[in-house]
């Protein structure tokens, strides 16, 4: 393992690493303070954690009902029709914010312009009671010639701002 360790450290700055770990560290805390209303057994709890931090292979991992209950032990409520038509209400709400259904395409942005300013909204937190944040980039696109006299171009993004903002 020690082996291991230094030959990664030779690839990899030892500060990256350190930031992996925190990060995984901090994730995994989190996990553990959200399934405190879950899973009441810490070794199921860690058997969760475990499978959405690594085991998943990757964050965008998608997990049904079925798999939620049967194979990660949780408490899965099945919606009657009236919730479910409100799940997908705020679903449809949600995915017409973000624009999830319209990839980020910088020509689309630019057209015949050589440059354009755009706004996205690219995460919503948000509470009926209270308030809505959103995170959001504020960028300018700019259109650039490859080469002189080659007719191809490329967009250079410029992220003007972009950070949390609480809408009441």
């Amino acid at each position: 393992m020690a082996q291991i360790l230094l030959a990664l450290s030779e690839k990899v700055h030892p500060l990256v690493l350190g930031n992996v770990y925190r990060a995984q560290s901090q994730i995994q805390m989190l996990a553990r303070k959200l399934l405190t209303n879950q899973i009441d057994d810490p070794k199921s709890a860690e058997k969760v954690i475990s499978f959405l931090c690594s085991e998943s292979g990757s964050h965008d991992y998608t997990i049904n009902r079925s798999e939620a209950m049967n194979d990660l032990g949780l408490k899965i409520e099945i919606p009657d029709e009236e919730l479910y038509a409100l799940i997908k209400q705020i679903y449809s709400d949600i995915k017409d914010e973000l624009k999830l259904s319209e990839p980020f395409d910088p020509s689309k942005i630019l057209g015949t312009n050589d440059q354009a300013a755009y706004e996205s909204v690219r995460c919503l937190i948000e509470s009926p009671e209270t308030f809505s944040y959103q995170y959001r980039t504020n960028g300018l696109l700019h259109k650039q010639q490859i080469a002189p006299n080659i007719p191809q171009f490329v967009a250079n993004n410029i992220i003007i701002n972009e950070g949390w903002k609480r809408y009441d």
